[in-house]
């Protein structure tokens, strides 16, 4: 499947489904996926996205770079 194609069947360009993802994961074109779990929850279930990162919920303006 291409990027275009995956791009014209997303609901807004801040949405995209499970089934979408988990076809981009791996691929050049991945959106990048930040964790921004607490610690607490991280510990109640560290599983992550593959490519996930996990970075603090605060202070997102030092980390992102959009």
């Amino acid at each position: 499947m291409s990027s275009s194609e995956v791009d014209a069947t997303m609901p807004s360009p801040t949405q995209i489904t499970v089934a979408q993802l988990s076809r981009l994961i791996g691929l050049p074109g991945a959106p990048v996926l930040a964790d921004v779990r607490t610690d607490q929850e991280y510990k109640s279930d560290p599983r992550l996205i593959p490519t996930a990162q996990r970075h603090p919920s605060t202070g997102v303006e030092s980390w992102c770079t959009r």
